[in-house]
Formats: C-alpha cells, structure tokens, sequence
C-alpha cells in the first residue's frame, strides 16, 4: 500500500509534512490538468462571440491562480501555510460568481438534478443502514 503522507506534525502552529515520492505522481497529474486546461483555452479563444472569449479568460485567468497556490506546497518556505485551500476558496467564488452573473447554469436543472439525486439516494441509504444494523445484530455475537 502506497502512503501519500509519510508524516505529518504540527509544531507552534505550523504544519510539517512529507509527501515523499508520491509528490511525483500529484506533479504529473496536475501537469496533465494543467495541460488540458490550455488546449481547452485555446479551443475557445478561437470562438468568434467575444462574451464566450471573455468567459473563459476569467476563469482560466482564476484557474491559474488556483494550480500556482496549489504548488505552493512543493516549496519547503511556505509548505506550511494553507495557501492551497485559500487559492481554493478564492476559485470557488470566482467560478461561483461567474456561474451566476454569465447564467452558465440554468439554476432550476441544478435543483431538479439535486432533488432527483436526493430523491434516490434515500432508500439506498436507509437501506444500507438498515442491512448495518442486522449484520451487527446477528453477526456479533
């Protein structure tokens, strides 16, 4: 079984990690994100309709910032600072905001697919639990 944190401490506040080896493979997986964020860039920045073109500036512009705070975290000065999960935050209101001042979801398929899901996950839930309970009923003994 493979660790992707070999230790972690927290000493005055400050969080010590070690990713080891596994940080090659979070690398390379980014980079391949990284990559098919531009081709998908490029694709629109080719599109003739300027409010498309400006869309996806935005958030490609907001994406960047996101995957820089991310690999702040392979620098050993500041591997301790939430900066990943503040790049984070910050992208989900820009995407947020984007999402509803461009009207790139029409806010009531969202709450029926919500609703439909919510809707169905019930029963297998219950369920679940229910099948839970038995087992720890009948098998613990």
């Amino acid at each position: 079984m493979v660790n992707i944190v070999q230790y972690a401490y927290v000493e005055n506040g400050i969080l010590y990690n070690s990713l080891g080896s596994s940080i090659y493979i979070i690398g390379v997986a980014s980079l391949t994100a990284i990559g098919a964020g531009f081709i998908c860039n490029q694709k629109y920045r080719g599109s003739t309709d300027p409010t498309d073109r400006n869309r996806t500036d935005v958030l490609a512009f907001w994406w960047s910032i996101l995957l820089l705070l991310s690999y702040s975290n392979l620098i050993p000065a500041v591997t301790g600072l939430p900066l990943d999960h503040i790049g984070s935050l910050v992208n989900v209101f820009i995407i947020g905001l984007c999402g509803f001042k461009y009207q790139l979801l029409d806010i009531r398929f969202v709450v029926r697919r919500g609703l439909g899901f919510t809707l169905a996950i019930i029963p297998i839930a219950a369920l679940y639990i229910a099948g839970l309970l038995i087992m720890f009923r009948y098998l613990s003994r």
